[in-house]
């Protein structure tokens, strides 16, 4: 019997979005109509996730379950400009962008609104991905300060 972990979440939801019985965060009065309305036995699996989330579950970069500690051994062994993106375990409904600074864990707050524009610490960018290609090409200012860094390459979750 195989017995479901956390860290089977992002893979499931990934699996999941591929599926035309699946209708990510679907709410319930929609999907008992869609349902209602057809033979006996039909099925439809929503989840109880915004469709942001959907969106960040589809990038190679999003590890959404890792803890901070985790985030840090999967980044440092990496080059500097190494990334990745994760839920805040301790902010929810926020994300964390952990880099490799010069084989220090950085850790960027993300918060991301319902229209999907993203803020760092001091910017604000249409999309996550706008704020990724923005990072790729000019360095992560912080409260503290410019850091000389760009981002590289990310850690993909399916390694």
């Amino acid at each position: 019997m195989y017995e479901f972990r956390k860290s089977d979440e992002h893979s499931m939801d990934v699996m999941l979005l591929r599926n035309p019985w699946f209708h990510g965060t679907l709410g319930r009065r929609e999907a008992e109509k869609l349902v209602l309305k057809q033979s006996h036995g039909v099925f439809l699996i929503r989840r109880n996730h915004n469709t942001i989330e959907l969106m960040l579950l589809e990038q190679p970069w999003f590890h959404a379950t890792l803890s901070r500690l985790e985030a840090e051994q999967l980044v440092l062994p990496q080059s500097h400009g190494v990334f990745l993106i994760r839920r805040s375990n301790t902010r929810k409904g926020e994300y964390v962008l952990t880099v490799n600074f010069h084989d220090k864990a950085m850790h960027l707050r993300v918060t991301i609104n319902n229209e999907g524009r993203c803020e760092t610490e001091l910017q604000w960018f249409n999309s996550v991905l706008d704020m990724i290609q923005h990072f790729y090409h000019n360095p992560i200012p912080m409260v503290h300060g410019t850091f000389d860094m760009t981002l590289t390459t990310y850690v993909d979750y399916r390694t």
